[in-house]
């Protein structure tokens, strides 16, 4: 449905929720389970574009210049930064809280029904990060590894149609292409 909606790659994930809810795991586990993987997914994107755009910009003639420098800078910062709230779930603590707070202020009974339900959800994501580092490191490992499959995939997939390039624009088509289908337009 991320496809066909205007909502980016989000849309699909209560689908996820619900589908895995039908199947007899409580809602809050399936919205954890769910929010996991979402984030096991951004993590390892945000790596392979710091290293894409790394790889492309050392490996041009002249090097790098300094709105690349900036750009990278900037990526690994918001990497960094993504690394603040996973931190605040390990150690037991609510990145979501301000939220929930504004939601019991100005929102009404459905909204404090969600904000429950949120809220259970963000123990389970806790839980989680307390007592399965391993399990999500990985994760974050097989997200990789996949990665590192897809690359090999488009290459040889090229080369079987006479068409050579080579790692640099291969991987800034990657990014490209992961880019367009994170942009919420219809069809992206």
């Amino acid at each position: 449905t991320g496809f066909l909606l205007p909502t980016g790659r989000i849309s699909g994930d209560p689908l996820r929720a619900g589908l895995v809810y039908a199947d007899g795991v409580r809602g809050s586990q399936a919205g954890a389970g769910v929010a996991i993987d979402r984030i096991i997914e951004i993590l390892g994107n945000m790596l392979c574009a710091v290293a894409y755009v790394s790889v492309f910009s050392l490996t041009r003639v002249g090097g790098t210049d300094r709105a690349t420098l900036i750009l990278i800078a900037t990526m690994c910062l918001l990497l960094a930064a993504l690394a603040i709230p996973l931190e605040m779930l390990r150690r037991g603590r609510r990145p979501l809280e301000p939220l929930y707070h504004l939601l019991s202020r100005y929102g009404s009974d459905r909204w404090a029904a969600w904000a429950g339900a949120l809220r259970r959800s963000e123990d389970q994501v806790m839980q989680f990060f307390r007592e399965h580092r391993a399990v999500f490191m990985q994760g974050l490992i097989g997200s990789l590894v996949i990665e590192g499959l897809i690359i090999g995939e488009y290459h040889f997939l090229l080369s079987a149609f006479g068409v050579v390039v080579t790692l640099p624009p291969l991987l800034m088509t990657l990014l490209a292409s992961g880019l367009s289908r994170v942009v919420p337009t219809p069809a992206g």
